[in-house]
Parts: structure tokens; sequence; C-alpha cells
């Protein structure tokens, strides 16, 4: 299968004196790691693409469903299960702000080990890596989860300052509700840690470093915070969905949604988006997944 090309799509803002500019260009020489996945080693989910059959006896329905999402391998399967977009990746721009290293921040005595087990689970799934001299150096901000878990987010404000403003617009919400006007069958699909599935430029990672008690790290990948973050996935989603958009698929953001005007034609569709997933390592979260019809919250909306 021919591969695509590698397009940088968007630019992160550089730490220099120097008036921002504009560029846009491609990126040769780099590659990026694919991660393997692990879809035959589980049992997949089982998704009914009729809402009127879910008679576990009803093998054919559940069969053709069984088949994309195990043997595509587009079903994310676990955190750090992800896929990267080789043809992706977040590039520098300049600005003219100066590098800013954060001091140290203390933090109380019992998130320190919870900080590290969330350091470790970056570092085991290559999104992170260690950096000595770096010019930014941002501070981080633990967050608890409504589960209990500490959710390491990174404060990059005075980074996004220094950022040129990526004005990519975002797609209108309730032209993209009108746009599924009059269509039999939809599906609904979320990106699996949606930002983390694009690759930071290599020059530019360690200007996402950031201060943690177990050291100093910069992300290998794009982390959520960045101001041009969304921008860079909109982006990123129209030029791989290209020839679907407003014909079969819509998309904002990490989001996606499959119409079809007929019932029998959405597994086409579908194989179709999911093949095109495939190709650039994209990676879906089966849990934010619904096909086929199922009311389904996308965009703060009910759909049904």
């Amino acid at each position: 299968m021919e591969q695509p090309k590698r397009t940088v799509f968007q630019r992160l803002g550089a730490p220099t004196r120097v008036p921002a500019t504009q560029r846009l260009g491609k990126v040769g020489g780099t590659s990026s790691k694919r991660i393997k996945s692990k879809s035959s080693e589980v049992t997949p989910v089982v998704i009914y693409i009729s809402s009127k059959k879910k008679d576990p006896e009803e093998e054919e329905e559940v069969v053709v469903v069984h088949h994309i999402s195990a043997d595509e391998g587009n079903d994310s399967t676990a955190e750090d299960d992800l896929g990267e977009a080789p043809a992706i990746f977040e590039e520098g721009g300049q600005a003219t702000i100066d590098q800013l290293k954060k001091s140290q921040r203390r933090f109380r005595p019992e998130l320190v080990p919870e900080i590290e087990k969330e350091v470790d689970k970056l570092l085991k799934a290559d999104f992170i890596r260690e950096v000595k001299y770096p010019s930014w150096i941002a501070n981080i901000v633990p967050v608890k989860k409504k589960n209990g878990q500490i959710r390491v987010c990174v404060d990059f404000r005075d980074l996004n300052k220094a950022c040129p403003k990526d004005d990519f617009p975002l797609p209108i919400t309730e032209l993209m509700v009108d746009a599924t006007t009059g269509h039999e069958a939809l599906s609904f699909m979320d990106g699996s840690s949606g930002y983390n599935q694009i690759r930071m430029d290599p020059k530019d990672e360690e200007k996402t470093a950031f201060r943690t008690p177990k050291g100093i790290f910069c992300y290998k990948v794009m982390p959520f915070g960045l101001k041009n973050a969304g921008a860079t996935y909109q982006r990123a989603m129209q030029k791989i969905f290209d020839d679907f958009l407003h014909k079969f698929v819509e998309c904002y953001v990490d989001d996606v949604v499959v119409k079809t005007k007929s019932r029998d034609d959405h597994l086409k569709y579908l194989r179709a988006v999911f093949e095109r997933l495939r190709r650039y390592q994209l990676k879906m979260n089966p849990l934010k997944c619904a096909f086929g019809g199922f009311i389904r919250k996308f965009l703060q909306i009910n759909w049904t």
C-alpha cells in the first residue's frame, strides 16, 4: 500500500526573539515507531450495527463488525495502545517572547508517588523522554480524576504566549448537525487520547519540557494544553479524510461521524473509514464508539 506523504500541518512557537514567520513544508527522513496493535490479544467488544437486532444468535451482523474491530486493528485496547500518525508533525515556528524556566513547585508528600506513577506510565508509553538542558521548563498541575486517580497536566501558559496562533477553522457544530439530516444510519467514533497520536517534530520536543519530582521530561507526542493542538488535529483529520468529508464523514477534532442514507451501505463506508484510519495508524476508543444509529452524545448533543 502506498505510504502517505510526510507533511507538516502546524507549528509550535519557538523560543527566540526573531519575529514570527509563516512556515509550511515537508519533513523528510523522519520516521515514527509504529505501536503494535493488541487487538489480536484480547476479545473484541461485540457491537451490533443494527439497533433492531440485539439477539446474540444473529451472528451475521456481529461477525461483520467483529471483523472490522479486531482485524483492522483500529481499536485501542489499553491506555498506552495508541496509534501514531507518521504523516503529521507539530513543527516549531518563531516568536518574540523570552524563554522561561519555572521554579519547582511543592507538592503534598502523598501526591509525589502518584505523580511518579503517572510519569512512569508516560515513559512506558514512549510519550515522553528525559531532558537535561531545556531552554523552557513548565510546571505540572496534578488533577484528581473522577475515579480518584491523579492526572498530571502541564501548565503551558508561558509557552502558549510564545506560540503564533493557528487560525485554522474548526467546523461549526450546528452545520455538522444539519449535515446528518435525512441519513438513516449514523456511527460515532472518538479518537483514543487523540492529541497524543500526533508526534512532535523532534527539534521542538524540548520546548514542551516540564519539571516533576522524578526529573525533567519533554513530550515526544503532542500533549494536551498546547494552544494550537485543536487546530493541528483538525487540519490533520481534514487531510486524512479529505475525499470522504461531507459525503459520508464529518469530523470535529477527534470526533468522527460516519453517515449513510441507507443502512445497507453503512458497513461498506465504515470499512472505508477504518481502512483510512489504519493507513494513518490512528486508533479509536471502542468504549466511546457507537455504531448504527444508537443514541450517542457527540459535541455535547444527544444524537439519535
